[in-house]
């Protein structure tokens, strides 16, 4: 143990005394007047001895407080006992961005259809394949008591990315192609069709100013109503033959074009909504009269009901993302996030092991939003949320079924600082103690398959965008 060290400090001590005086009052006695002059005598020769003791006593506190006694507490101990908290934000960071091929899009909450031209990310092209479903033993009656009227797709735009006011014309093809078995239909995926019958007529749709939602109905072909309304009850009763009738949908718009800057949006069709479905408007006569009364048979669009969503990306070789998408271990400036899972992220936490034994009080990843480069009028919102994924030992997302398995609940946008903050206490202790490989984490937009939004994130050579691991922690003794 480190000897202990004694210094004295000159310390100036400045005290006062007083004594007291007593006064008889006029109106005593004789007897208290003599007991008060008996007593004053007695204090008067008491008085010197008693004042030398005080003032010793209260020379030898104040010296003695005043005396340093050197180093004490935490400091007498050897460094590798000690317990300090420390902070820092200088910790390196591998940080990266990846092309990804596909992602299952097979009965998805929401399908997409529609394309955007996005200065910074290219062409972005959204094509939903759905069938629809009839009934359970659906039997429209005897041909004679029909009168065919119209067949009627109802699409419910729940939201739109990019520019909705951007009037956009719609193709509604026949498919000619069945569904693939399975539970997977990745985004890459298409389906044949005929695209000599656009069953739509060329609808145009056009949002206005209502930011981008709204409901389309849309009279299709008539051809296509009367062989439904007219097909035999076998038919109509059994699901694989109604699927040879009618295969199902496609669903997508024409390329835009450069009419204005940005042009064009992909819209978000919420499909397991009553609100979207197949309406067949026919007439059946009444029994035993000549009269016929109007009739609706609704074909619905389900979560049961197979559908998928194809994503593409074109006319990127000039643009930021084709210039800045880094190569594998390659510091940038930028890196990039888009749902569709067009674009992932990679990020890992090296040389924590650097850190020795220590108890990790906080740990977060700050990530810095590029706000420049959102749009006009910030037009491509970036993710609300996104997902931190442990990553397997080949840099791919670890699942758990159909779910990912996440390193820490969805992280938020906070579009006033223009950050994703990634609370990472537990990870980075697991990877301390080694009780996690460092494998890293994939970053993706929270339910990938459901939005398109993208978002540009300051890299690790950005001069003033780059990602920031804070950590604070506590070391341990040895």
């Amino acid at each position: 143990m480190k000897n202990w060290k004694r210094t004295s400090k000159k310390c100036k001590t400045e005290t006062s005394t007083s004594t007291p005086a007593t006064k008889s009052p006029m109106s005593r006695s004789t007897t208290v007047s003599m007991l008060t002059s008996q007593t004053d005598s007695v204090l008067k020769e008491f008085q010197p001895k008693w004042l030398f003791a005080a003032l010793a006593a209260t020379a030898i506190f104040f010296f003695g407080a005043c005396e340093d006694l050197g180093e004490f507490g935490p400091e007498v101990l050897p460094a590798g006992d000690r317990i300090e908290t420390r902070y820092s934000d200088t910790n390196h960071v591998i940080f990266t961005s990846e092309w990804i091929d596909s992602t299952n899009t097979y009965r998805a909450a929401r399908q997409l259809f529609g394309n955007y031209i996005d200065p910074d990310f290219g062409r972005i092209t959204a094509e939903t394949y759905t069938q629809v479903l009839p009934q359970s033993n659906l039997n429209f009656g005897d041909a004679q008591d029909l009168i065919f009227d119209s067949l009627v797709l109802k699409l419910n735009i729940e939201s739109s990315y990019g520019r909705p006011a951007t009037v956009q014309t719609l193709r509604i093809h026949p498919l000619t192609e069945g569904f693939p078995e399975g539970d997977t239909i990745f985004s890459t995926t298409r389906l044949a069709y005929d695209d000599s019958r656009d069953l739509g007529n060329g609808y145009q749709i056009d949002l206005g100013e209502s930011e981008g939602v709204g409901r389309l109905t849309i009279r299709l072909d008539d051809d296509l109503g009367r062989r439904i309304l007219f097909a035999s009850p076998d038919t109509l009763g059994d699901k694989d033959l109604f699927q040879v009738l009618f295969p199902g949908l496609y669903l997508g718009t024409d390329p835009v074009t450069y009419q204005s800057r940005e042009p064009g949006a992909i819209y978000s069709l919420f499909g397991s909504s009553d609100l979207t479905l197949l309406e067949l408007h026919y007439k059946k006569r009444e029994s035993g009269s000549q009269a016929f009364r109007p009739q609706v048979m609704p074909f619905l669009i389900v979560s049961s009901t197979p559908r998928f969503t194809h994503l593409s990306r074109t006319e990127v070789s000039d643009k930021l993302l084709a210039q800045a998408l880094p190569q594998p271990d390659t510091a940038q400036e930028l890196e990039f996030l888009q749902g569709g899972l067009l674009i992932r992220t990679f990020v890992k936490l090296p040389n924590l092991e650097e850190l020795g034994q220590v108890a990790i009080n906080q740990a977060t990843l700050v990530l810095h939003v590029d706000r420049d480069l959102l749009g006009s009028d910030n037009r491509f919102a970036p993710p609300a949320s996104i997902w931190p994924v442990f990553a397997d030992s080949t840099g791919q997302p670890v699942y758990a079924g159909s779910e990912p398995v996440l390193a820490s609940s969805a992280v938020a946008y906070n579009s006033t600082e223009g950050t994703y903050t990634i609370p990472l206490t537990n990870y980075t202790q697991q990877l301390v103690n080694g009780q996690r490989e460092n494998y890293g984490l994939v970053l993706l937009p929270e339910n990938p398959g459901l939005r398109i939004n993208r978002v540009a994130i300051g890299g690790t050579s950005h001069p003033s965008l780059a990602p920031e691991f804070r950590v604070t922690y506590t070391t341990l003794p040895e």
